[in-house]
């Protein structure tokens, strides 16, 4: 197949970019012709006085993206296009562009943008369902993006006048798990043109390493991912230790308060190979979101080298997580739950490591490239003869 790749990077990078490149790079060996079209948030700090005018109108409909897809079109032609992200520098104007082209497009839907302004269906350190229903007067009110009113009138606006594009012109959606489904149909979106596909990623040869007796975090240090209680907490468990790979200079307040706790490290940035390094070596990944948290990249990271897990039960997690199968779940928040936990798969070993076998299982069931492009590669044939 001849397949349009639609993406738009963020600043910070994050596990929708990894997806990006990861299925992009797999459909290439496959033999399918790949064609990329994406942006970088990064070219807004290059804008002039008067793109950044332009940024709002550009972000409802950007008649950029539409000159570039024309171009595109002129050489390639193109089976399918699969949508990651379009906000905000791509924008829906390629939606409204592919529909009266006759092209047929699918989009995977890696956050709640397309019901919430910031995408997480959380605010004030809690989950947050105000806008759904097209209430998004709530998300200005509450200044849900970057604690903005500009901004989040900015998301709402472009949300708003183009709710009817994302449920009516595109063909076929992809959920990561059944929790992101029901949201989807909850809202209005055609059950029948919502299809669950896993994050996935290509198998590598295990190099098994023997564990350092700590537990690893892994991605953006924020209050949604749940980082204040999973500090907070082993602040309070001082004879457990736990290393934190994420840039943390994004977010410099939680390294001053932590810093001399001797048993939090704060490693920094990860590249692959020490991220690979941190996980096999590790005695469990933690996911503590607080937010309706899709599809961690993380967890199919840890799966694949099988390296179990402990994540809070809250959005996509559990569907992904089998407690006390594949992993371990605790209530958000719940710090007793949360120790009692973590003290089960340091002290019992036998445990852990059945826990740990349960999660390469799931990885090669659920994740890994050989049946998970597969799936990919039925969506876009279902999307394309609809």
């Amino acid at each position: 197949m001849n397949i349009l790749l639609v993406h738009n990077y963020y600043k910070i990078r994050g596990g929708e970019d990894s997806v990006f490149e990861n299925e992009s790079a797999e459909l290439e060996k496959r033999g399918h012709k790949v064609i990329k079209y994406v942006k970088k948030n990064s070219e807004i700090d290059k804008y002039n006085f008067f793109q950044k005018i332009l940024f709002f109108p550009r972000s409802v409909y950007n008649f950029k993206t539409v000159d570039d897809l024309k171009k595109i079109l002129k050489n390639e032609t193109i089976d399918v296009a699969h949508i990651h992200n379009v906000f905000p520098l791509i924008s829906p104007s390629i939606y409204r562009f592919f529909k009266k082209k006759g092209f047929k497009t699918v989009q995977t839907i890696h956050n709640y943008r397309f019901l919430c302004p910031n995408g997480l269906f959380f605010r004030n350190g809690k989950v947050c369902e105000l806008c759904v229903g097209e209430y998004f007067y709530n998300a200005v009110k509450h200044k849900c993006y970057k604690n903005s009113k500009i901004f989040s009138l900015l998301y709402s606006a472009i949300i708003k006048l183009n709710y009817n594009v994302f449920r009516n012109f595109i063909d076929g959606y992809i959920a990561l798990t059944k929790f992101t489904k029901l949201k989807l149909v909850d809202s209005g979106f055609s059950a029948d043109k919502i299809f669950i596909k896993a994050n996935g990623m290509a198998d590598k040869r295990r190099s098994f390493s023997e564990n350092k007796k700590y537990f690893l975090y892994i991605g953006r240090l924020s209050k949604e991912k749940g980082v204040d209680f999973l500090l907070d907490s082993f602040s309070n468990m001082k004879d457990k230790n736990l290393i934190i790979a994420g840039d943390y200079s994004k977010s410099p307040e939680y390294f001053e308060k932590y810093k001399d706790c001797p048993n939090i490290n704060f490693f920094g940035f990860a590249d692959e190979t020490q991220k690979e390094t941190l996980i096999n070596e590790s005695l469990a990944i933690i996911v503590p979101s607080v937010c309706y948290d899709n599809y961690p990249v993380a967890l199919v990271e840890a799966f694949r080298a099988g390296i179990t897990a402990v994540g809070s039960s809250i959005g996509g997690i559990p569907y992904i997580i089998s407690d006390g199968v594949n992993g371990e779940l605790f209530e958000p928040n719940n710090f007793e739950q949360f120790k009692s936990k973590i003290e089960k798969l340091y002290n019992n070993e036998e445990h852990r490591r059945k826990l740990s076998e349960n999660a390469r299982s799931t990885f090669l069931e659920k994740m890994e490239f050989s049946k998970n492009i597969t799936i990919l590669e039925e969506i876009y044939k279902k999307t394309n003869i609809s």
